[in-house]
């Protein structure tokens, strides 16, 4: 043996297979296309997350429609501005609370609507993340949906402060979950055009 370095014929031997195997692998490849397979399925999945969504946003629609029609028409039928109250903080300062009169009957078709307003933006919040998920790649596609799942949840507290018997804040609810519906309409459309483009 001289003092140079010797390589081990075995090694060369496994590198000639592992080229052979690069090549049979770009052949598997050509004729078993499982990153198109892998692409269609991304996009399957985009377009059924993106019909839950458009369902839940009608059912958001909905339950806003119930809310408004219900605490309108009783708003209505006085003929008068809701009557201001005052009511104590914790803090003991007085605070003004609005007040209006639902008849007993239709007390749980407005809490009812309430709560399928809450459990549709809840479904379109979820769904909102798993489209970001799913569109990682697309930062246009990523940011629409991380906008409306964070909307989302800041309607979502709007919702809980209103369930959680403080129903001066419904007015300002109504206004906001109309607003962010609107929003996220506006978002799918622009969607829809980018995609004709």
């Amino acid at each position: 043996m001289s003092g140079g370095r010797q390589t081990d014929p075995s090694i060369l031997g496994i590198v000639g297979e592992l080229a052979d195997l690069l090549g049979l692998a770009e052949t598997v490849q050509r004729y078993l296309p499982t990153q198109r397979l892998k692409v269609r399925r991304r996009h399957s999945r985009l377009e059924k997350l993106l019909d839950s969504f458009n369902e839940a946003l009608n059912d958001s629609r909905t339950a806003l429609r119930v809310i408004a029609t219900t605490v309108e028409r009783h708003l209505a039928e006085r003929g008068v501005a809701p009557s201001a109250e005052s009511a104590l903080s914790s803090r003991g300062e007085v605070l003004p609370r609005i007040g209006f009169v639902i008849p007993r009957e239709e007390l749980s078709i407005y809490r009812r609507g309430i709560e399928q307003l809450q459990a549709a933006i809840q479904k379109m919040t979820r769904i909102a993340f798993d489209l970001e998920a799913t569109s990682t790649g697309v930062p246009d596609e990523v940011e629409r949906y991380y906008k409306i799942s964070l909307a989302g949840n800041s309607v979502l507290r709007s919702l809980r402060h209103v369930l959680d018997d403080h129903p001066e804040s419904l007015p300002e609810l109504v206004s906001n979950v109309d607003s962010y519906l609107l929003r996220c309409s506006k978002m799918l459309e622009e969607r829809e055009r980018w995609l004709e483009e």
